[in-house]
C-alpha cells in the first residue's frame, strides 16, 4: 500500500533513496533533484504508526 503518491508532502521528491525500519517508525530519506529550488534537496523523515 502507497504510504503518500505526492512526495510524503513535498511534490520535489522523486522517490525515496533508503529506508530503515523500526519497532515504532519508518526512517525514510528522500531522493529530490531540485537543490537549487525553496522545497528542494533531500530530506529526512519518520514515519510513525498511529
Amino acid at each position: 500500500m502507497a504510504e503518500s503518491l505526492r512526495g510524503l508532502g513535498n511534490d520535489m521528491n522523486d522517490g525515496v533513496r533508503t529506508r530503515v525500519s523500526g519497532k515504532k517508525a519508518l526512517d525514510i530519506g528522500t531522493a529530490n533533484p531540485m537543490n537549487l529550488h525553496p522545497d528542494g534537496g533531500w530530506e529526512l523523515l519518520q514515519l510513525k504508526k498511529d
